[in-house]
């Protein structure tokens, strides 16, 4: 949550944005900036957005146990990558984010099926899963293990 406080510092006023960040823990952290003139006030997010990275990279380093080898660095590329996959996903809508989950599901059952040798095209996949409607010509096996893949 953002908002703008006013602290007194030997009597004079400042203006202050705040931040509150939850962490994976539970704990909560809170990151403020100075604003100095009215240009400043939108230049906040970039800066709220770089130390909320910033916490929780730090985060990650201090409690994650490393057994592999993963290095602090690649550690902080992951998280950098959670981070933005995370703010892609709130962006989306909740229909824009069940019709990505809908094509990811398709295109991980026609994929993981053709592997193993079946012979439904991806549209027919997307037929037998999202219509429920069996296609003429293909063994009833391949369309039940179509449509048990979803369900699994």
């Amino acid at each position: 949550m953002t908002y703008t406080t006013k602290k007194r510092i030997k009597g004079k006023s400042y203006l202050y944005v705040i931040e509150s960040v939850r962490l994976p823990d539970g704990s909560i952290k809170k990151i403020s900036k100075l604003i100095k003139s009215k240009k400043e006030k939108e230049n906040y997010k970039t800066f709220l957005e770089m130390k909320k990275r910033e916490l929780f990279i730090n985060f990650a380093l201090q409690n994650y146990q490393f057994k592999c080898p993963i290095t602090k660095e690649d550690v902080k590329k992951i998280e950098e990558i959670r981070l933005d996959y995370k703010k892609i996903i709130s962006s989306l809508s909740k229909a824009q984010l069940k019709d990505l989950f809908d094509r990811f599901t398709v295109n991980f059952t026609y994929e993981s099926n053709a592997i193993e040798g079946n012979s439904l095209t991806l549209k027919d996949v997307a037929i037998v899963l999202f219509e429920k409607q069996s296609i003429k010509g293909k063994d009833l096996r391949e369309l039940y293990e179509t449509r048990n893949s979803r369900n699994a």
